[in-house]
């Protein structure tokens, strides 16, 4: 076994000599240095190594063909982690100042919000390249309040992001509406509160929209997310309770839609497996899926043109309902490849795609 193992590593290694010297190194470089290495492991080890049944020979040819990918993957890894890890802290550093004032101003609710818009926003723009198109065409008044009903991919992480823009563009009078049970998840009872997620009720939405906030919502919640798929069709059934609101809070409705928004995560959609989970949802209401994913595809966000809503008695709750699903749709229809393909969604990284509304 020696002799082969020998024989094989010399082998390899006079073959990375020959390809080293046209580099202008020295002619038995690997060669040299296999021996020293061996010369100077054989004396430490291999008394322990005869314990497990290992020889020297053994171990610096598994140290030979496990180099590379130490080399090619695991350091890389290590070192691109670190690179991550000082931005985050950079990034902490630039709005320390804010943390400061909010700190000592007892706020935890706003400085937890900040801390996690930092947070998003570094992994949104170092994992998907995130962007927003169309920030500008929001009300700039503090008081002007908005609905901005977004499409519902399988994980609405660009609701999280776009969040966090506004959260750390000065504008901190954004809720969100989440699916019920969200709220019953062990453990984001204060993250929800922090980050200004509510139920969506009458109520909430309405004192919300008396503040002066934008309220963020999906109208095909989680039936969206499960029924909907590459294509990107609309799923928001009979479900009006958007367009009342707005009407009787006279807002104006912004659609919002991300590309690529399910490029990101997917659902295992093997049948029979998949219509027995869509039973479990229309039973308990919860989505009992399995989800893979996490891909680092482009994500751009665009937000349309506002919708302008009129008064109750000037404009019918069917036709607000279908004016906006008509917005959102020319939207996906505009920017989105269909079907979304994972591979082409990551490839926009490196090679962006110029779309516009």
């Amino acid at each position: 076994m020696s002799n082969y193992l020998d024989a094989a590593i010399a082998t390899a290694l006079g073959a990375g000599d020959r390809f080293l010297n046209i580099f202008g190194l020295d002619k038995d470089y690997l060669t040299g240095g296999y021996d020293q290495l061996r010369s100077f492991l054989g004396p430490h080890v291999q008394y322990p190594l005869g314990l497990i049944g290992l020889d020297v020979d053994y171990l610096v040819w598994l140290l030979c063909v496990l180099a590379p990918i130490i080399f090619a993957f695991v350091l890389p890894l290590i070192t691109v982690t670190v690179f991550y890890l000082c931005i985050c802290v950079i990034n902490f550093v630039k709005f320390k100042h804010h943390f400061y004032q909010i700190g000592h101003s007892g706020n935890w609710r706003k400085a937890g919000r900040l801390a996690c818009a930092i947070m998003w926003r570094t992994l949104g723009r170092l994992w998907h390249g995130y962007e927003v198109r169309g920030l500008d065409k929001l009300p700039i008044n503090a008081e002007s309040p908005a609905m901005l009903v977004y499409y519902h991919g399988e994980m609405p992480i660009d609701c999280y992001y776009l969040m966090a823009e506004l959260v750390l563009q000065n504008n901190d009078k954004t809720k969100s509406v989440a699916d019920r049970f969200v709220f019953q998840l062990p453990g984001w009872g204060a993250m929800l509160e922090a980050f200004n997620v509510i139920r969506g009720t009458r109520s909430e939405c309405e004192e919300a929209f008396s503040q002066g906030y934008f309220v963020l919502l999906a109208p095909g919640g989680t039936r969206e997310m499960l029924y909907s798929d590459a294509n990107y069709d609309i799923h928001w059934g009979s479900r009006l309770g958007y367009a009342k609101l707005a009407l009787k809070a006279k807002v104006p409705i912004y659609p919002v839609f991300t590309r690529n928004i399910r490029e990101v995560f997917r659902f295992v959609r093997i049948r029979p497996f998949w219509n027995w989970q869509l039973k479990l949802y229309e039973r308990f209401k919860l989505p009992f899926v399995l989800l893979y994913g996490g891909f680092p595809s482009k994500l751009v966000t665009f937000i349309g043109d506002p919708i302008m809503v009129e008064s109750e008695e000037n404009m019918a709750v069917e036709d607000l309902n279908e004016r906006v699903q008509s917005a959102l749709k020319n939207i996906i229809d505009n920017v989105q490849p269909k079907p979304g393909k994972i591979i082409r969604a990551f490839l926009e990284r490196f090679h962006p795609v110029q779309v516009s509304l």
